[in-house]
């Protein structure tokens, strides 16, 4: 038995933005792929957890601080465990990952 891979779009993945401090490349308009910042304001992005609040999904690696995992929604594997693509994995195969409201 094989199983199909899903698209991001089938998901429910509309798109993602990502942030970089790097330059624009020709072409590239901010807030379409990317969101051109300043080093300060992305060090300041990380440290006020910004970032992974926004996602909608927001979820920390096994190696990552307490204080970072306490604003994620879900916990995976360690950055030497390919924690991203075993997050990823399930949510191609179609596992719904989103928080649950607690009752």
């Amino acid at each position: 038995m094989s199983r199909q891979p899903r698209s991001p779009a089938s998901c429910g993945w509309i798109g993602v933005v990502s942030w970089t401090t790097r330059a624009p490349r020709p072409g590239e308009v901010d807030g379409v792929a990317y969101h051109f910042t300043d080093e300060a304001t992305f060090r300041r992005k990380i440290e006020d957890h910004e970032l992974l609040e926004w996602a909608g999904l927001g979820v920390a690696m096994a190696n990552a601080s307490s204080w970072t995992k306490s604003f994620a929604d879900l916990e995976t594997a360690s950055n030497a465990e390919d924690g991203v693509a075993l997050v990823v994995e399930r949510l191609l195969a179609g596992e719904d990952l989103r928080p649950r409201p607690s009752t």
